[in-house]
C-alpha cells in the first residue's frame, strides 16, 4: 500500500476500471470501457428492490453487488477490491488524486463516462501523478463486504484528496444524503470542487431556486446512515439552512468552474 496511506486513500485509474470490470465480466456498452454482455444476471432475492424502483437497466448498485460477489469468489471479503489490486502490482493503482461523487442509481458505464469527460475537460486542473489521475471510486475503493463508510473518516479523506469531480447530470443527485455530503466535506476541507453537468451555472442557479437543496429531505440507502448525517449536519453551525445554502453555492461554483476548464460537462 502506498506510504502514508491506508486502503480508503486507494484510487484507479480509467483504464484500470475498464480491466476490472473485464475481469469480472460485469455488462458495458460504452466507448470507454467497451461492449461487452457480460455474465452478471441480478439477483432477485437480494436486489428486488433495485427492480421495484429502477426497473430492469442496471445500475450501480448491481455493479456493487458483482464487486462483493468477486471478492467472496476470491476470498478476499476484508479487503477492497483495490487492495487485491494493489497485492497484485497493478500499476494503475495508488493514492487517490480525484475523489468521484456520484449516485449509484446510474450504471457503471454512465459513471465511467463521467470519468472520461472529466479527464477531457478538466485535464489540464486536475491532479496528475506518476501513475496518471486516479480516481476514488466507492465501489472499488470501499470494502464492499463490510461496514466501511465511516463519516468523519471519507470527511477527512475528501479533504486529504484535494480535488473533487461531482457527476451531477441530474439534479437528483441533491436529493442524495451522501453525495450532498460529500460535496459539504470537499467544501469545507478546502478541496477543488468541478461539477458534470449539462447545465450552465445560471440554469443550475435557476433549477436550485425552484428547488432548493434540502438535506432534511434527503435519502440514503439505510436509515441508520440517514440518521448519521442528519445529527452531525444539526451540530454543525447553523444546523441544516447553513448546510443547505454552502451545498447549493457550491454546486453552482463547481459548475462554473467545470465550464471555465473548456466546455459543459454533459
Amino acid at each position: 500500500m502506498p506510504a502514508g496511506s491506508d486502503h480508503l486513500r486507494l484510487g484507479l485509474s480509467l483504464e484500470a476500471l475498464a480491466r476490472f470490470i473485464k475481469r469480472i465480466d460485469f455488462p458495458c456498452s460504452s466507448t470507454c470501457l467497451g461492449f461487452r454482455k457480460g455474465s452478471y444476471i441480478r439477483p432477485d432475492d437480494k436486489l428486488a428492490w433495485v427492480t421495484a424502483v429502477y426497473g430492469e437497466e442496471l445500475t450501480g448498485y448491481d455493479f456493487a453487488h458483482a464487486v462483493r460477489i468477486f471478492l467472496k469468489q476470491i476470498e478476499k471479503t476484508h479487503m477492497s477490491a483495490l487492495e487485491v489490486l494493489l497485492e497484485e502490482a497493478d500499476p494503475n493503482i495508488g493514492d487517490a488524486l480525484v475523489f468521484y461523487s456520484h449516485w449509484q442509481r446510474w450504471s457503471i458505464d454512465h459513471t465511467a463516462q463521467g470519468m472520461s469527460k472529466a479527464l477531457s475537460v478538466c485535464k489540464d486542473q486536475l491532479p496528475r501523478g506518476e501513475r496518471g489521475i486516479l480516481f476514488w471510486l466507492d465501489y472499488l475503493t470501499i470494502r464492499q463486504c463490510q461496514k466501511d463508510f465511516n463519516l468523519g473518516t471519507i470527511q477527512a479523506c475528501i479533504g486529504g484528496i484535494g480535488c473533487t469531480v461531482a457527476e451531477v447530470t441530474h439534479m437528483a443527485y441533491l436529493e442524495r444524503s451522501f453525495c450532498i455530503f460529500e460535496v459539504y466535506a470537499t467544501v469545507d476541507g478546502n478541496a477543488s470542487l468541478y461539477v458534470c453537468t449539462g447545465m450552465f451555472p445560471d440554469t443550475v442557479r435557476r433549477s436550485l431556486n425552484h428547488k432548493p437543496v434540502c438535506a432534511e429531505m434527503a435519502r440514503a440507502m439505510s436509515d441508520e446512515d440517514k440518521k448519521k448525517i442528519d445529527d452531525y449536519i444539526r451540530l454543525l453551525p447553523g444546523g441544516f439552512d447553513s448546510f443547505n445554502m454552502l451545498v447549493a453555492d457550491a454546486i453552482v461554483a463547481g459548475a462554473a468552474a467545470g465550464v471555465s476548464a473548456g466546455a459543459l460537462l454533459d
